[in-house]
């Protein structure tokens, strides 16, 4: 049974006027999840900044279309957010507002996410998680595959773990 909270989310591909409050979303859930894991440092250049500039490189991300974005919404506010890469099959920025985690919002985007890539005829997916949330993602299918680290646009590289799963499985 559904909590009261996800049964009123609604999953969604993304908008262009989604942009600023998933830029938000994912500024405050890397500060407040990302904060036990990584290095204040790492946490801003991973974060990026709320101004224009991250906003028109997401909008232009959400526009572009090899990326495939889902918004998880509240009375058409952004919760959280995820995308899938469709070429290289990279289930990425999978973030959730610190204050409605635990709500079955993830997992709502997982599934949506996992839809669209057996929509597009994808087998596998992956995905390098910060250490505190590999838990999340083994729930939620994915299997522990090792180390792995990711290079932010700005050069300074985050140590991950590498999850994958099958597309069709549970």
């Amino acid at each position: 049974m559904r909590s009261m909270h996800e049964q009123r989310i609604e999953v969604r591909p993304a908008r262009r006027s989604d942009v600023e409050n998933m830029n938000a979303v994912k500024h405050a859930a890397i500060f407040g999840v990302g904060a036990e894991s990584y290095p204040a440092d790492q946490l801003s250049s991973w974060a990026g900044h709320l101004d224009a500039g991250h906003v028109h490189e997401l909008e232009a991300r959400v526009a572009e279309g090899s990326l495939s974005f889902r918004v998880a919404t509240h009375q058409d506010v952004v919760m959280g957010y995820g995308y899938l890469d469709l070429g290289s099959g990279e289930l990425g920025g999978l973030y959730v507002r610190p204050d409605r985690g635990r709500e079955g919002i993830g997992g709502r985007l997982v599934e949506a996410l996992l839809e669209v890539a057996r929509d597009a005829g994808m087998d596998r997916l992956h995905v390098d998680a910060p250490a505190n949330v590999t838990g999340f993602f083994e729930k939620h299918g994915f299997e522990v595959r090792g180390p792995s680290s990711r290079t932010l646009g700005c050069g300074t590289v985050l140590e991950t773990i590498r999850l994958e799963r099958g597309v069709q499985e549970g």
